[in-house]
């Protein structure tokens, strides 16, 4: 097959987002690519701290490029899409250190006072065995739990309109859909996205 959708071959570096072509220039060790502008998490602690206020725009604050990709939100990133998600809370203060549990459930050791800019020690996680997976995380992960539905269109509005510009984006469910997954929120996906068609 010969298409260039993205799928079965890379699209057209012309017809990318202009942070998504940036980006695949770095993944590509593109000789004289500029140096993609980007931070993982590091201006939330300026914000945190009152340095700058929450609705400031990072992007143009600090000369960020365009992300050049979309998040699902609540579909899990490092962390399952746990609904409700664990309560994210210190555990233990062990002087320049803290034990928290995360919203994933997990034991983590941090530098106390700081979550982002280096990288976290797992002490604990919530499954050890079939027993603390079906009491801890099993539930947690129902498609058909109602506040997983509380902000969809606003993903929907956010996702969508760019990934059509872009030039493809496949909306379906991964393996078919989930049986505890309502008629009535299914319809509604399929809707929306035909909005995009």
């Amino acid at each position: 097959m010969n298409k260039e959708d993205g799928i079965h071959r890379m699209v057209p570096r012309e017809k990318m987002a202009e942070g998504a072509g940036r980006l695949r220039d770095v993944y590509a060790i593109t000789p004289d690519a500029p140096i993609f502008q980007r931070e993982f998490g590091f201006y939330v602690n300026f914000k945190a701290r009152g340095d700058i206020p929450e609705d400031t725009n990072e992007h143009e604050l600090f000369g960020y490029n365009d992300p050049g990709d979309y998040h699902l939100g609540g579909a899990g990133w490092c962390e399952a899409g746990f609904c409700p998600a664990f309560e994210d809370k210190v555990l233990e203060d062990r002087g320049d250190h803290e034990l928290v549990q995360d919203v994933a459930g997990r034991h983590v050791l941090f530098f106390k006072g700081r979550r982002n800019g280096f990288m976290p020690e797992y002490v604990d996680n919530p499954v050890k065995d079939m027993k603390t997976w079906e009491e801890n995380c099993k539930w947690r992960l129902d498609p058909s739990t109602p506040e997983r539905y509380i902000d969809y269109d606003k993903h929907i509005d956010y996702i969508l309109p760019a990934m059509k510009k872009r030039g493809g984006y496949i909306p379906t469910c991964d393996h078919g859909v989930p049986e505890e997954v309502s008629f009535e929120n299914y319809l509604h996906f399929r809707k929306r996205c035909q909005e995009f068609a």
